[in-house]
């Protein structure tokens, strides 16, 4: 299992440092990314950021800086266009509350309805009820985000006024809750969370759905165990199992959602601000959020291959094979 683990550790490493030097090296070739040609800005401030990340250097050499500046001092740099001077790591900072809590709330929403929704699916196959929520799971699979989301801002905002059209002003990037908040928050939450709950349903309800008919269930039930004790201790396992990798990323696909979510309602969160650093081409910024994201996501990852050896043995195994 030590070994197991390593592998995965030095997988994500590897991973990571060649998705920041991709990214890196896409987002410097860019014209004006940098901010230095841009006549409002300070020339003492102009020099400074040259000498600092070598900005009239080649570009191999900016990339050793870059690296040395996160691996010494942590440091992501400051940005140039969308908050100038301002460093990288604080502005993520700031805009991290927002996007983390909503990502709570859908969390707490997609989990427990997406299980339930696939289990009551695979208890009811072939009946009104599997066939009436199996149109609603390919209906928001196959509905953009953003329509989602649009069409409940207009009818259940904008038409009845349930919630507000825009979230709270109060305070939005700090950790702090309060019910207007919470209240302003529940509209993006919902069209965030639709596609994860169906997305769960239908893995949820396939993989029930064939344990229930594996040959392992007729052997329990000759064993003398009931339908319901046979489902509850050998199905309800085996069909878990596989739904570990998308339970554990369901949370990385959330943050990705929650980018488009943030330009509709206009939430300051850090989805907003990647998609507002590439527009205006703010590099360090953009590369800065990069990082972050592909940290969040490359660590779900290593959750699941460690939840997949803990779970099932038989990867623990194949750590071993490896190892001899």
């Amino acid at each position: 299992m030590k070994l197991y683990i390593l592998q995965r550790l030095l997988l994500v490493f590897v991973t990571l440092f060649i998705i920041i030097s991709v990214t890196f090296i896409l987002l410097n070739n860019l014209p004006g990314g940098h901010g230095l040609d841009d006549p409002e800005m300070d020339p003492i401030m102009r020099e400074m950021l040259r000498e600092r990340y070598g900005l009239d250097k080649p570009i191999h050499e900016r990339y050793l800086i870059y690296l040395r500046n996160i691996i010494v001092n942590m440091d992501l740099g400051v940005s140039t266009v969308l908050y100038p001077q301002r460093s990288v790591t604080e502005m993520i900072w700031r805009r991290m509350p927002i996007t983390i809590q909503m990502n709570l709330m859908s969390s707490l929403l997609v989990y427990p309805l997406g299980i339930g929704i696939g289990i009551l699916m695979a208890l009811k196959k072939g009946t009104l009820v599997d066939t009436s929520l199996n149109v609603a799971v390919v209906l928001f699979i196959s509905v953009p985000l953003f329509v989602v989301a649009s069409l409940l801002q207009y009818f259940l905002a904008f038409k009845f006024g349930w919630f507000p059209l825009l979230i709270s002003t109060w305070r939005p990037n700090e950790w702090a809750m309060n019910m207007e908040k919470f209240h302003s928050l529940i509209l993006p939450v919902l069209a965030l969370s639709f596609g994860g709950i169906m997305s769960i349903a239908r893995s949820m309800r396939g993989e029930l759905a064939e344990a229930l008919t594996s040959d392992f269930m007729l052997l329990a039930k000759t064993k003398g165990l009931s339908h319901g004790q046979a489902t509850l201790r050998h199905a309800f396992r085996n069909a878990f199992l596989p739904m570990t990798g998308i339970i554990v990323s369901a949370f990385v696909l959330l943050l990705t959602g929650s980018m488009f979510i943030e330009r509709v309602f206009s939430i300051p969160g850090l989805g907003g601000t990647l998609v507002s650093a590439i527009q205006v081409v703010d590099v360090p910024m953009a590369i800065g959020w990069m990082i972050i994201f592909t940290t969040i996501n490359l660590l779900s990852i290593l959750i699941t291959d460690l939840l997949y050896g803990v779970v099932d043995p038989r990867v623990r195994i194949g750590g071993r094979s490896v190892e001899a």
